[in-house]
């Protein structure tokens, strides 16, 4: 009977570990308006990091909600245009409810401009690459993205990894709307591209990125084992009451 039960304490301790979903929060925009202070820790994207706000590397280990490091690089592979002030902050809402996450982080975003819009790269594409990432794991990515415009500003966003998925958001006048794909596995090398860029429904020559949430979830063998596992236990401690 102490076997059994120091076995089902021993499962339920590593439950957590196993079942819960690690949480990635991602601010893209001006290096003046950095989320920090909130409950959950954030990482900070802005030009600033990348040399001439080209390509390059932003950051080499990000940290989850809890300030944990998790192993999980970020790089620009294709420039992004600059980086955009004017969205809506949670004290600017009407009646489409408040935005989803801090001021700081809703009000900046980073934008792709195309070649009609004579800005330098102005090849309308802005690409990331997240690395570090663990094969045996899915991802979910939730985007968010405001621009103050009356027109239509859909931003589509391309996922890449050994499966891929496209999701689109209208960032005109956005407050509180966010789009999320689910179920995205990185390569076999840890890898999965974004790539940002203007939907067909657009009608501008600007797409953007506001803020990305980022779901590691336990690959199934995990939560089948530790099922198993808490299974076997009960039926021990059941056959011996």
């Amino acid at each position: 009977m102490k076997i059994s039960i120091n076995l089902l304490l021993s499962t339920l301790g590593i439950a957590p570990t196993l079942l819960c979903a690690q949480s990635i929060l991602i601010d893209f925009g001006d290096e003046n308006k950095q989320t920090t202070g909130q409950p959950e820790t954030w990482n900070n994207a802005h030009l600033g990091i990348v040399a001439g706000g080209n390509t390059g590397r932003l950051f080499s280990d990000m940290v989850d909600t809890e300030g944990e490091p998790t192993g999980i690089s970020l790089d620009i592979t294709n420039a992004f245009d600059g980086r955009n002030i004017n969205g809506f902050g949670s004290s600017n809402f009407n009646t489409g409810g408040p935005t989803p996450y801090p001021t700081t982080a809703t009000e900046d975003s980073f934008y792709t401009a195309t070649a009609e819009a004579g800005i330098t790269p102005s090849d309308g594409l802005g690409i990331l690459e997240f690395s570090g990432l663990d094969p045996a794991k899915t991802y979910t990515f939730t985007m968010y993205a405001s621009r103050k415009a009356t027109d239509n500003r859909e931003t589509q966003y391309d996922f890449v990894g050994e499966n891929s998925n496209s999701v689109y958001l209208n960032a005109g006048d956005n407050i509180a709307g966010t789009v999320t794909t689910i179920g995205i596995r990185s390569t076999a090398s840890g890898t999965i591209s974004l790539t940002v860029q203007k939907g067909s429904n657009n009608e501008s020559e600007y797409s953007y990125l506001g803020a990305v949430q980022i779901n590691a979830i336990p690959e199934p063998a995990s939560a089948a084992f530790l099922f198993s596992v808490l299974s076997a236990s009960f039926v021990i401690l059941r056959r011996r009451r």
